[in-house]
């Protein structure tokens, strides 16, 4: 009887063994991601930009979020900080991937002349994924930030500044 009873419990135990693998883990849903790159105005010259995004992934292909952006507003020497919604479209499954990258922000700048109003961005690029799901995007993107100038005595003066940037991004 003894023999027995061992010969049922030690497929169970082996088979138990198993569920330890990457296979049976659940994937981790969050996600930080830090980046930098170059950003080409439309109508002033080209500077250093920063981007950095925190938010959830879906189980595999969306991953949105929070994020925010850091760039020299076009024409001035001060920075301006879009601040919104970040999200990525790829497969986390494959090792390399085409991806879609859109976002909506709302600009913060520190300009007295300028109030900014909207910050909206798109664009296309490709990623490296490792298999713990961590990796790395390179995306090119066309971004529009609309303000209003406020003219001294004046009226205040709509424009909308075309933006192109190519950068890099770290997915922890």
């Amino acid at each position: 009887m003894k023999w027995l009873f061992l010969l049922l419990i030690i497929p169970c135990v082996a088979n138990a063994q198993f569920t330890t693998d990457p296979q049976w883990e659940r994937p981790q849903r969050h996600y930080f991601k830090l980046g930098g790159g170059y950003v080409f105005p439309e109508k002033q010259s080209s500077g250093p930009m920063g981007a950095f995004s925190v938010g959830w992934r879906a189980k595999r292909l969306l991953m949105a979020g929070l994020g925010a952006e850091v760039l020299r507003m076009p024409g001035y020497d001060k920075y301006v900080i879009p601040a919104g919604l970040d999200i990525n479209f790829f497969d986390f499954d494959m090792k390399y991937s085409p991806v879609l990258h859109a976002g909506v922000a709302y600009p913060f700048e520190g300009i007295k002349d300028i109030n900014s109003k909207l910050y909206y961005t798109g664009g296309f690029g490709f990623s490296y994924m490792g298999e713990s799901r961590k990796g790395v995007m390179l995306i090119g993107n066309y971004s529009r930030l609309e303000y209003e100038q406020v003219l001294i005595g004046g009226p205040a003066v709509k424009e909308s500044q075309a933006i192109y940037s190519v950068s890099l991004h770290v997915i922890l």
